[in-house]
């Protein structure tokens, strides 16, 4: 078990390579208390988009996307606890982020599964925005990075899936990530964790990086 706590320096770059064995995963967002709901535009209409683009989706749900979404400028936000079933279909969006994964009065664990392969989640600047509680066990998550933890924090699981980058799979400000599984690539780095002074505060919570398996690699490690 590889552990990396960042606390002090400005501005840190870790990158990480590791090729263990698999672990299954055992992470679920409350999933035998969610109800299931089939997320394609036509539901997405239903909600209705609100001018900056966001489409709310509420905790409490166990989405299956049943097609493919191509969100234009638009993206999606899941807010509370709730999971996502890809399904072997894709989410595009031109917007800096494909979803935003936050938490509704203190609770946001979230769950993103494959069930049939092959489902993509790609964003300008990544594929999902992690502010709350995020596992991912299955699909394929692109952008700039895969997934970004900005420095208001959130807590990100690795189980499975890809997370690939053009600069960095995982970009993380903030919060924590815990690879247990599945594959990170980055053209720069696999993973860049990153203290910035300016964001140091009370609330502020330093990355910590913990890395159990899976593979992560980039041109520099």
């Amino acid at each position: 078990m590889n552990k990396i706590k960042l606390a002090t320096a400005t501005a840190i770059v870790i990158m990480v390579t590791v090729a263990l064995g698999c672990i299954p995963s055992s992470a679920d967002a409350e999933g035998s208390d969610l109800i299931p709901v089939d997320l394609n535009q036509t539901y997405l209409d239903t909600i209705g988009v609100e001018s900056s683009g966001r489409y709310t989706l509420s905790g409490g749900y166990a989405y299956t996307l049943i097609d493919d979404l191509n969100l234009g400028s638009n993206f999606l936000y899941f807010a509370g606890n709730g999971s996502l079933d890809l399904a072997g279909n894709s989410i595009t969006s031109k917007s800096n982020y494909a979803m935003i994964v936050a938490k509704l009065n203190n609770e946001g664990q979230f769950t993103v599964t494959d069930s049939d392969n092959g489902g993509t989640v790609s964003g300008t600047t990544a594929g999902v925005n992690v502010t709350s509680e995020l596992t991912i066990s299955g699909g394929t998550f692109s952008g700039r990075y895969g997934a970004f933890i900005s420095e208001s924090g959130g807590d990100l699981t690795i189980n499975g899936g890809t997370l690939k980058g053009s600069d960095y799979g995982i970009y993380q400000n903030a919060g924590s990530c815990t690879v247990i599984d599945g594959t990170i690539l980055g053209t720069t780095s696999g993973i860049q964790c990153t203290i910035i002074n300016e964001f140091k505060g009370d609330k502020y919570v330093p990355p910590y990086l913990e890395v159990n398996g899976g593979t992560i690699t980039g041109a520099t490690g």
